[in-house]
């Protein structure tokens, strides 16, 4: 039986080989009866041999219509291949169009779904690409690259927010300090006038010590990566520096070290700790006690500084009823503790026995810092060439010394 695919193809193989042939009688038929003409003319040897050539060159397209026309006229039935082939696009686009007009795959009949794949489990299309698959559409799904880098807080503490710094353009700093005051005395009106106590002089020295940061970066990375690798590590030599400057204005071992020599470490300060009642722990009596053990000119301008854990510890005393001595304005708790401000700095010890937990003071009079040269930055790009690398090489020149140790008291747990 017939389709009606089959009979559209023998109908356009049919038109196709009736219009050729037309064609080539229209154009070559005048040529073959000149050639037959010329052939049984009188002509000379040479004539001759050209109309022999073009009488094959007329023979050899007769032959090649001859077989074009047995190809055209074979019959081309679903049992062709070539046939088979050419229905089932034509069904198969057929298929694709009406699903792209009614926009579902209910909208097809039966004999239409069956050259749509679909995915019964998940209701959905199966599609020509993946993206789980890198070789057949994963390797185009390129994500979005957030210019931008996730990291852990680096905590540093701001002792130079309150501190005396000083910049200076000399190797160090030299500042003359009195050493012992003068004296007054009572004298009866007739008595002969000794010489009373004298100032004293010295000098405080403040050097500051170098400290660097290095690292290397190969050119690739330079190259190709998202973020701007340069500036990054400017950037985080700088907060390395911040770090290591706030440690050392607190913990610094001096010039022996080659460090800046912290207030921690000065005997005159330590030594007169106030030590709190219980062991390990912060009482209300101990902070007002070291309060009140800085002298009254300092206190105007003095400031609390220890860790956040020892903050925790303060904010959760309570009387004896149980209630908050540290009571919130607000709904908020004050950023004060006897009215004088504080600052986190994690460097400071935590909570244990016969540590310095919280130091008290006017620290503009009490420390100085002193920076010679800024946060500094060389690149380093032939000395690391044959590694295939930039060399970055970050350096800072700073130091720190206590000057007056009467305006800094500190607080120390009881052991």
């Amino acid at each position: 039986m017939t389709t009606e695919a089959e009979r559209k193809l023998e109908a356009k193989a049919g038109n196709t080989f009736h219009l050729f042939q037309e064609y080539l009688n229209e154009e070559l038929g005048d040529v073959r009866t000149q050639v037959t003409a010329l052939k049984d003319a009188p002509i000379s040897g040479e004539s001759k041999q050209i109309i022999d050539r073009l009488q094959t060159a007329v023979n050899e397209q007769a032959n090649e219509i001859k077989a074009l026309k047995i190809a055209l006229s074979q019959p081309r039935g679903y049992d062709s291949p070539e046939s088979k082939k050419e229905a089932l696009a034509l069904e198969r686009k057929a298929a694709f169009n009406r699903m792209l007009a009614t926009g579902t795959i209910n909208g097809l009949k039966d004999e239409q779904r069956k050259h749509i794949k679909w995915d019964a489990d998940a209701g959905v299309e199966t599609k020509a690409l993946y993206a789980a698959d890198m070789t057949t559409g994963g390797f185009l799904t390129v994500p979005e690259y957030v210019d931008d880098l996730l990291k852990n807080v680096v905590l540093i503490s701001p002792m130079s927010s309150i501190v005396d710094m000083r910049v200076t353009s000399k190797p160090w700093i030299m500042t003359p300090k009195r050493t012992q005051t003068a004296s007054a005395v009572r004298v009866a009106e007739q008595a002969t006038r000794t010489e009373t106590q004298n100032p004293r002089f010295g000098l405080m020295q403040n050097f500051p010590y170098e400290a660097y940061a290095f690292t290397l970066i190969s050119r690739t990375d330079l190259d190709d990566s998202e973020l701007d690798l340069g500036a990054f590590i400017m950037a985080e030599f700088a907060e390395q520096f911040a770090k290591l400057q706030g440690n050392e204005f607190i913990n610094g071992l001096g010039s022996g070290s080659s460090q800046a020599f912290g207030f921690l470490k000065d005997t005159s300060i330590t030594s007169g700790a106030t030590v709190t009642a219980a062991t390990a722990a912060i009482d209300y009596a101990s902070l007002v006690k070291v309060k009140t053990s800085l002298k009254p000119a300092y206190m105007d301008n003095a400031t609390w500084v220890w860790t956040n854990e020892t903050l925790g510890a303060i904010q959760a005393l309570t009387d004896s009823q149980g209630r908050p001595l540290w009571i919130p304005f607000g709904g908020t708790l004050p950023n004060t503790i006897f009215g004088r401000p504080w600052i986190i700095a994690p460097d400071m010890p935590q909570l244990a026995a016969s540590a310095f937990v919280a130091a008290i003071g006017d620290f503009k009079k009490g420390y100085q810092g002193v920076v010679r040269k800024q946060v500094s930055m060389q690149v380093l790009n032939e000395r690391y060439a044959d590694q295939n690398a930039v060399g970055y090489f970050g350096y800072y020149r700073f130091g720190g010394t206590t000057k007056v140790t009467e305006a800094i008291k500190v607080l120390q747990a009881h052991s």
